[in-house]
């Protein structure tokens, strides 16, 4: 069980620090470069408090940039048509309440919503932001991420490019803790659809992992394959990295062994970690690729063919 947690720990480690891993930094077409630092922030929120700090947005281009600085929230919806999960940074729940109390302190020296600077190439800018805490702040997890979007002037108007990293905030409201995880839906497949509709055949597994608490927690599973001879022919990798599952929300935690070979016989089992949580299933998977079937169904037919031959020359 050690050996578990430390697994988990590390998965959690690696969640917070790659979480925002394709926004934190961000090329637009023009060519410009930017990047924030540093990627997360985890604060614990109390009612009536001010909170002051400062995050970096280095240009990396050879050109002057200019860019915004504004808060969203940060959640996850369900796709739609799809039992996936997709992050969201435009709808507001009890738990990205947080987006209203984030200013930026502009040019002027005042603190405003939106804020909008400008970087001369290969230099940092120091961005101070804020966080007014009300007197009636709900107890639990709030979220946001604090966006740097570049802008572009082509033709006279000003076009927004597509560079826009970003720094996500977690914060804890100093209040009553509730911690609810469950597991559900644990399958063991060998059938593996795909987003486009395709599918392949490779032993896989999945559960929907459910946060009913007002706190975020990490998800994990580890999937093990045996030969008959009870010989590890596969485990999920240390370094597959946990997911996230925030408050109010369900993901689909999942694993598969890419290289399953055409033909044999495994024992397969999958554990999935969710909070303080675990529950482990097992299945006898059987793989025979189209060719294998044919082959099998030949010997079966052959086989069949002179058990009845045999069987009449007894007779006569």
């Amino acid at each position: 069980m050690e050996c578990v947690k430390k697994f988990l720990i590390g998965l959690v480690l690696a969640t917070l620090g790659l979480a925002l891993s394709p926004v934190g930094i961000a090329n637009a077409d023009s060519g410009t470069s930017i990047s924030i630092s540093p990627v997360t922030k985890t604060l614990v929120l109390k009612p009536n408090e001010v909170y002051e700090d400062i995050f970096n947005i280095t240009n990396d281009g050879d050109e002057d940039m200019e860019f915004e600085i504004y808060a969203s929230p940060y959640s996850y919806v369900k796709k739609e048509g799809s039992d996936d999960y997709q992050l969201n940074f435009t709808e507001e729940t009890l738990h990205t309440q947080i987006t209203k109390w984030i200013t930026f302190k502009n040019l002027d020296g005042e603190y405003v919503t939106t804020a909008e600077f400008v970087a001369k190439p290969h230099t940092t800018v120091a961005i101070k932001y804020r966080i007014s805490t009300p007197s009636n702040i709900p107890s639990g997890g709030q979220y946001a991420v604090l966006f740097a979007r570049t802008i572009t002037e082509e033709g006279g108007s000003g076009v927004r490019a597509n560079a826009s990293p970003g720094m996500i905030i977690y914060g804890v409201a100093d209040g009553k803790t509730a911690r609810y995880a469950e597991i559900g839906e644990m399958k063991i497949n060998q059938i593996l659809t795909a987003e486009d509709g395709s599918t392949k055949r490779c032993v896989n597994a999945s559960t929907v992992v459910k946060n009913y608490g007002n706190v975020d927690f990490a998800a994990a599973g580890i999937m093990e394959v045996k030969d008959i001879f009870g010989n590890v022919a596969y485990k999920t990798s240390s370094d597959q990295a946990s997911i996230l599952v925030l408050p109010d929300t369900e993901r689909v935690v999942s694993d598969a062994w890419e290289n399953t070979p055409g033909f044999g016989i495994f024992n397969v089992s999958w554990t999935t970690y969710a909070d303080d949580q675990e529950q482990t299933i097992t299945s006898l998977v059987v793989i025979l690729s189209p060719t294998a079937i044919i082959v099998v169904f030949l010997l079966l037919t052959i086989i069949t063919i002179c058990v009845i031959m045999a069987v009449r020359k007894r007779k006569e």
